[in-house]
């Protein structure tokens, strides 16, 4: 399999596990007045990469496809909770596991309303499946879920 990237990526964004990471954090954050930088995020998921919005209360899971999920993306950050702010996504503990061409990492993160105050409105866990092929790192599949109370950050995701 050689993947054909529905957006070419910048070598820098997919260089390494790290690069990839902080590049998908870059890609959905903004300040005040812009955009999330939807290019980048296709540019790094292999093109029939997959997200999945978790079950909740009152939703089933949701499966989406990256471009699904970019459409998506537009709608919930044209709401009157991000209207007119910055948002900031970054990531604040890793766990990793390698075996040969691929990673599996628990990324723990911390989302914030960037306007005048930078309130953190939310943690969670990211758990990304990622895939080293034709020279490059990608993104196969996204999994996550926030903080509740019923749903406390593990130890190791609070530094």
């Amino acid at each position: 399999m050689k993947p054909t990237p529905l957006i070419e990526a910048d070598p820098v964004h997919v260089a390494s596990v790290s690069a990839i990471i902080k590049s998908l954090y870059d890609s959905i954050s903004f300040k005040q007045g812009d955009a999330a930088d939807w290019k980048k995020m296709r540019s790094l998921f292999i093109p029939d990469g997959r997200l999945l919005i978790p079950k909740r209360a009152t939703t089933d899971s949701i499966s989406l496809t990256t471009e699904q999920f970019v459409e998506r993306g537009k709608i919930v950050f044209a709401n009157e909770t991000f209207a007119g702010k910055g948002f900031r996504e970054t990531e604040i503990a890793r766990r990793e596991e390698a075996f040969g061409f691929i990673r599996h990492i628990f990324s723990a993160y911390e989302a914030v309303l960037t306007d005048i105050d930078d309130m953190v409105i939310g943690r969670g866990i990211n758990s990304i499946q990622l895939l080293w092929e034709s020279e490059r790192w990608w993104i196969v599949s996204m999994v996550w879920d926030d903080e509740r109370p019923d749903n406390p950050m593990p130890d190791w995701a609070n530094p």
